[in-house]
Order: structure tokens, then sequence, then C-alpha cells
């Protein structure tokens, strides 16, 4: 077997997280089919297969849970020695996983956040993808659903209303709505529009 390089595995992590070609091509700035190939290869490398391919996307398969497992332990690893790393600087940096949303209402909000003085920093990361705080891919993470792993200290912070937002003049009923991707939509309240859209 040869040995995957650890851009492949980046890729296959993007892949994974995001469900397919399209998320991680926007992630990665790869065409979908070079992400696709790319794919291929690392399957044909390890000699397994690591998804299962249709029109919603790709899913991991036994193997692909196994791989995925296994690069976040890897990930984790890193981050517990930058983390090593950064303490010997005199400084702590503290990582934020939120949507978009809510990255901009704390980006509104940062010098109330952090004063002058503070010894630690901020690092935020901003997606719609669900980051796995159980791997410590950060510190904090600000989500709009209850917190599935068990290991966690949850917090609510607030009640946040949303609401369907509709184009003008649509030439067809289908097309009129504004979503997130169906193959985003990680959320309920996401994949309500998704859900409704024949009834609207």
């Amino acid at each position: 077997m040869k040995n995957a390089n650890w851009d492949s595995y980046q890729l296959f992590l993007q892949v994974a997280r995001l469900g397919g070609l399209t998320g991680a091509s926007s992630a990665s700035g790869l065409s979908p089919a070079t992400v696709g190939r790319r794919m291929l290869d690392l399957e044909q490398e390890i000699g397994r297969a690591l998804f299962s391919r249709s029109q919603t996307g790709y899913r991991l398969t036994q193997d692909g849970q196994a791989l995925l497992d296994h690069l976040q332990e890897m990930e984790a690893a890193a981050r517990k020695v930058e983390a090593w790393r950064q303490s010997g600087e005199g400084g702590a940096t503290v990582r934020i996983a939120a949507g978009t949303w809510v990255a901009w209402l704390l980006t509104e909000n940062f010098a109330a956040i952090r004063m002058p003085g503070d010894t630690f920093a901020i690092s935020l990361t901003i997606g719609e993808a669900r980051a796995s705080l159980a791997y410590r891919e950060s510190d904090i993470g600000i989500r709009a659903f209850e917190p599935e792993e068990a290991n966690l200290a949850a917090r609510l912070l607030g009640e946040v209303a949303y609401a369907v937002y509709a184009r003008r003049n649509a030439a067809e009923a289908d097309e009129r709505w504004i979503a997130v991707a169906e193959e985003e939509a990680i959320s309920a309240y996401l994949r309500w529009p998704h859900a409704n859209a024949a009834a609207g």
C-alpha cells in the first residue's frame, strides 16, 4: 500500500464533514471533479471504500467512519501540542466555532468579550458545519441546537426567532425560497424550508 499524504487526508476530512464534493470544493478551492478524483485515488491507495456515493451526497462507509475517527484523534493530538507550544509563549488562545450569523454577532461585540490587557487571544472559526468539540476542534462551540455529545457542558444562551425568505417574481413556486443548500442544511431550522417547500 502506498502512503497517502496528509493533504489527501485533510481533503477526506472536508468531504466527510461537509457531506460531499460541493462543500469540500468550497473549503479547499479545488473543483468538485478534482476532489472526487482525489477521493477515488485515496480509496485506491488505502484499498478500502470510504464513501457511499449518491445524488444526495457522500456518506461514510464503515471503513470511512473508522478513518475519520483515526484522523480526528490525530488532529486532537496535534492541537494539544500546539496549545502546549503556545502556553510557553505566555498567552492562551480560545478557539470559538460558530455559524455565520452568530459569528457576526460576536465580532460586533468583541470589545466586550476581550478587553485591552487580556492575555488571551481569540481564534474564530466561521462555518455551518458542526465542529467536533469532543476532538477539540474548538474550545467553545456556539450552536443553534442542543449538543449531541454526552461529555460536553452546555449552557442555553438565549432564543432566536427565525423567518423564511422568498425571492420576488420567481418563475417557479419551488424556486422562490431562499435557503442553505440541502446537503449543507445540518440543523432543523436550516432543513425547514426544504421540508416545507411544497406547502408554500
